[in-house]
């Protein structure tokens, strides 16, 4: 009984192995073709996530300036050290993004004065990203800029 088995099964085997067509090369070639379509996705999702993470990083850093300034009074006489303490402190927020020199910001601190009496401060916060990959079509280098405010409440 075992050997009419193994002959059915020798058999079929022989038959599927006949008619599959010999593929010798073909998953090398297919793999050759999909790999570098594959790395450009994978390379393009990684900048897209950068960017992303670039962005929070700069907009929290704007956040916190003008949070920091909102929470100070100053005078005409202590402007410029309000000024410099706000600066300051945005550039300890960027510190805390890898691969970037926080020299390299551009940071603008203001303040408006409302006809309530009360002050705003405004932030504003540019860095340069640069991408991974020269991407053919798209620039190397992107400014991200974040714009904040605040309501001084103190």
């Amino acid at each position: 009984m075992n050997i009419i088995r193994s002959k059915i099964h020798a058999c079929r085997t022989n038959r599927f192995d006949a008619v599959r067509p010999k593929r010798t090369g073909a998953t090398a070639t297919e793999f050759a073709i999909v790999l570098p379509m594959f790395l450009l996705l994978v390379f393009a999702c990684c900048d897209f996530a950068r960017v992303i993470h670039f962005r929070q990083h700069v907009a929290n850093a704007a956040r916190v300036g003008a949070t920091h300034g909102a929470m100070i009074r100053f005078t005409n006489a202590t402007e410029a050290d309000w000024r410099s303490d706000v600066e300051n402190v945005m550039r300890e927020e960027l510190a805390n993004l890898p691969s970037t020199d926080p020299s390299d910001s551009i940071i603008d601190v203001q303040f408006r004065d409302l006809s309530s009496g009360a002050r705003v401060v405004e932030t504003e916060v540019t860095l340069p990203f640069r991408t991974v990959v020269q991407w053919p079509v798209l620039p190397t280098e992107i400014q991200v800029h974040h714009h904040a405010e605040f309501h001084q409440f103190r």
